[in-house]
C-alpha cells in the first residue's frame, strides 16, 4: 500500500495489443491504473484477482502484459477478438468491479427553464460515464453547468 500511496507520476506504457482488437480495453484500464485513489482501492480489494494481477504486472513493467484476463473475465462479449466500445468496457468494469464503481460513480443534475413561463424541469441521473448532448443554437452561445 505504501508503494501505491507513494507513487503519484507513473510512466505510461501500453500493454500488449496482440490481438489487434483489445485497444479499447488497454485505454480504459491505463487510464484506471493511472489514478492513485483506484489503484489504492485495487490493491486494497483486489490484490489477488485479474485487477490486482494486472495493476502487479503494469506497476513492474513485466513483459506480453495484455488485457484478455481481465476481459475475459467480463464475460464472453468482451473475450471474442472484436473491436469493442471503451465506454461499453468501463461500464462492465464497474458492474464487476464494484468497488471501482463507487469511485467514479457521480450525479448529474439537469435543470430546464421554459424562457415563457419560468416554470423549470430538474432530473437527477446517477452516471459512470458523462454524456453531454449539445444542442447548437443560432448566434446564442450555450453554457452547460454539471453540478
Amino acid at each position: 500500500n505504501e508503494k501505491v500511496e507513494q507513487s503519484t507520476a507513473w510512466v505510461i506504457h501500453g500493454f500488449q495489443n496482440t490481438d489487434n482488437v483489445s485497444s479499447y480495453a488497454n485505454a480504459v484500464l491505463q487510464c484506471l491504473l493511472h489514478l492513485s485513489t483506484i489503484r489504492k482501492q485495487i490493491s486494497d480489494c483486489d490484490n489477488l484477482n485479474v485487477l490486482g494481477t494486472l495493476m502487479h504486472q503494469y506497476e513492474n513493467k513485466m513483459p506480453n502484459m495484455n488485457t484478455y484476463i481481465v476481459r475475459q473475465c467480463l464475460g464472453e462479449y468482451f473475450s471474442k477478438d472484436i473491436k469493442r466500445d471503451a465506454s461499453e468496457f468501463l461500464t462492465a468494469v464497474c458492474r464487476n468491479f464494484e468497488y471501482i464503481k463507487s469511485l467514479i460513480k457521480h450525479e448529474v443534475t439537469s435543470i430546464t427553464r421554459c424562457k415563457s413561463c419560468g416554470n423549470t424541469n430538474t432530473i437527477i441521473k446517477n452516471n459512470i460515464l458523462i454524456s453531454i448532448p449539445i444542442i447548437y443554437a443560432r448566434k446564442k452561445a450555450m453554457i452547460f453547468k454539471i453540478y
